[in-house]
């Protein structure tokens, strides 16, 4: 049960923040002057009906769309989706109290809360698509970055196993090479990747072994390979 995209906690936290705003929307709306909205009358309810039904309709409706199982986007992904569900409500809202206050004619409300309906679906799924799209480029951002974020963590890690201050020098150049480097990757860069692991691999041998004079040697060559990477990275741009 506990599963259920409808008991989940943040449906629920969600939930009762609209209910909150929806109660004291009707308490304010309530306690205007009669002369002012005319309360008691047909009109004065079916404005405050109009609103709340809105609010709590398109709350579970929002709710259900972005804590869902099938949305696995991230709270920030889906915040478009909630600046057109807020945008909506405020727009009913304006209706309602310009039904109740100025005495619009309710023909007119219930036209205007048609489209605003409609165009808060459209917006919705347009919404919906674009925190897709940014959530899959952001994706294949974290993935073309991985390998010199990885590289550059290694890097990091060997530095601190070092004690000799001219391994510690060696290595912290490498360290830098891969800290100010493109982040960017592709498949071009598939070889000169592969053979900077294997350098990588051997320099962290060579650690381990204390071997100062591999030490030096592989940082240099792996300076140079992360120089031919860096040449092809602004060629592909």
């Amino acid at each position: 049960m506990g599963n259920n995209q409808f008991f989940s906690k943040g449906f629920q936290r969600y939930l009762i923040i609209w209910a909150v705003c929806i109660v004291t929307f009707t308490i304010v709306f309530c306690a205007l002057p009669d002369f002012i909205t005319g309360r008691g009358d047909n009109q004065f309810l079916i404005a405050l009906l109009l609103s709340d039904i809105f609010m709590a309709v398109q709350a579970f409706i929002t709710g259900k769309a972005i804590f869902s199982k099938e949305n696995k986007r991230p709270l920030f992904y889906n915040f478009p989706l909630l600046q057109v569900s807020i945008a909506s409500v405020i727009v009913v809202v304006g209706v309602s109290i310009a039904m109740s206050v100025q005495r619009l004619p309710i023909w007119i409300s219930v036209i205007l809360c048609t489209v605003v309906i409609a165009a808060n679906i459209l917006f919705s799924i347009m919404a919906g698509g674009s925190a897709n799209y940014i959530q899959n480029i952001d994706e294949q951002n974290k993935e073309k970055s991985s390998f010199i974020y990885g590289a550059t963590a290694k890097a990091q890690i060997l530095m601190g196993k070092v004690s000799d201050e001219k391994s510690r020098r060696a290595l912290k150049t490498v360290y830098e090479a891969f800290r100010y480097s493109d982040v960017m990757s592709s498949s071009e860069l598939s070889d000169v990747e592969n053979k900077i692991n294997d350098a990588l691999s051997k320099l962290s041998e060579a650690v381990d072994s204390n071997d100062e004079t591999k030490i030096c040697e592989l940082s240099e060559s792996i300076k140079e390979m992360v120089s031919e990477r860096s040449v092809l990275c602004k060629s592909l741009k």
